[in-house]
């Protein structure tokens, strides 16, 4: 089982994946579920078990996130929109 987080630009994408990178977190970049809110073509996977502790270090290092949301198959459910 699997949490995204979206970004409102690809850039944030591979600012995160550097900040995870340096910190030695699993994640995956892959096309972003299609949700109710636009955002950027691509998004970090990381396991589910990670999410909480991804989210505390993204807002630690002032990083914007548009939606978190675990993946069930191939949908998006339990999202909310963080900005």
């Amino acid at each position: 089982m699997y949490s995204v987080f979206i970004f409102p630009t690809t850039s944030l994408v591979f600012y995160s994946q550097d900040i995870l990178d340096d910190i030695g977190i699993e994640y995956e970049i892959i096309p972003t579920p299609n949700v109710d809110k636009v955002c950027c073509g691509v998004c970090i996977k990381v396991p589910r078990g990670d999410k909480l502790k991804v989210e505390k270090i993204l807002v630690k290092n002032n990083v914007e996130i548009s939606v978190i949301g675990d993946i069930e198959g191939i949908s998006l459910s339990n999202y909310r929109s963080v900005s």
